[in-house]
C-alpha cells in the first residue's frame, strides 16, 4: 500500500529545501553556503548508490555539514581554522557514526540491493566485511572524538565525560559482531538512539562542569 504519493513526496521535499535555504540564508551567507552544498548532497546521496560503495560515507557527509553550520550559526563572526578543525572533528565522529549504522542497516537489503543492481558494502562483500568495515569506521569516530579534546584543551572533565561515548560505541561494535541479518534493522535503530544519547551525556557533563567549576 502507498501510503504518500510520490508527487506529494516531491513538493514536501522541495518546499522543505527551499526553507531550509532561505533559514540559512538568514542566519548567515556561510550557513546559506552550506545549506546549498547540503541540499546538494541529499539530492546526490540516493544516485551514488547505483554507482560507488562511498554512498554510505555520501550520507554521512550530510551529518558533517550539519555540525559545520551549526557552529558557524553560534559564531558571530567568521569561524577561526582553530575552531573549523573543532567543527570538523565532530562533523568527522558524526559522520563516521551514521555510515557505520547505515552499512549494518544495508544487511538487511542485501538481497534487494543485489536484485537492484545497487552499491552496497554488505550486498558487493557480504556481512562479514561489512561488519569489520563498520567497525573500523565506528572505531575512526571515537579517535576523531577523542582528538577534540586534545585540540580544544577541554581538559580532564571531557575526558571524564567521554567514558559515555566510549562504552556506547564498544557496546555498539559488540553488537554488531552478533548480529544477524534480520536483526539488523533493531541494531541499527538502537545502536543511533544508544550512541546520540551518549554524546547528548557527555555534553551535558561538560557545560555543567564549565557552569559549576
Amino acid at each position: 500500500m502507498q501510503l504518500v504519493s510520490i508527487r506529494f513526496a516531491k513538493i514536501t521535499a522541495l518546499a522543505s529545501s527551499v526553507l531550509f535555504l532561505v533559514f540559512g540564508c538568514l542566519l548567515s551567507t556561510s550557513c546559506g553556503i552550506i545549506a546549498a552544498i547540503s541540499i546538494f548532497v541529499m539530492f546526490v546521496y540516493p544516485y551514488t548508490k547505483r554507482y560507488s560503495y562511498v554512498s554510505h560515507w555520501i550520507l554521512g557527509l550530510v551529518y558533517y555539514l550539519a555540525i559545520i553550520m551549526n557552529f558557524s550559526a553560534l559564531s558571530t563572526e567568521q569561524l577561526s581554522f582553530r575552531l573549523f578543525l573543532v567543527a570538523s572533528l565532530w562533523g568527522i565522529t558524526s559522520a563516521l557514526i551514521i555510515a557505520a549504522n547505515d552499512i549494518i542497516y544495508a544487511i538487511d537489503d542485501i538481497n534487494f540491493d543485489v536484485q537492484e543492481g545497487l552499491y552496497s558494502i554488505p550486498a558487493r562483500f557480504g556481512k562479514n566485511i561489512a561488519i569489520t568495515v563498520a567497525t573500523v569506521s565506528l572505531s575512526l569516530s571515537l579517535i576523531s572524538y577523542l582528538s577534540i579534546g586534545w585540540l580544544a584543551c577541554l581538559g580532564i572533565p571531557f575526558y571524564l565525560s567521554s567514558i559515555f561515548p566510549i562504552f556506547s560505541i564498544f557496546s555498539t561494535i559488540h553488537k554488531y559482531h552478533s548480529v544477524r541479518k534480520e536483526d539488523a534493522y533493531s541494531c541499527f535503530f538502537w545502536s543511533n538512539i544508544r550512541i546520540a544519547l551518549s554524546f547528548l551525556s557527555s555534553m551535558i557533563i561538560i557545560a555543567a562542569s564549565n557552569y559549576f567549576f
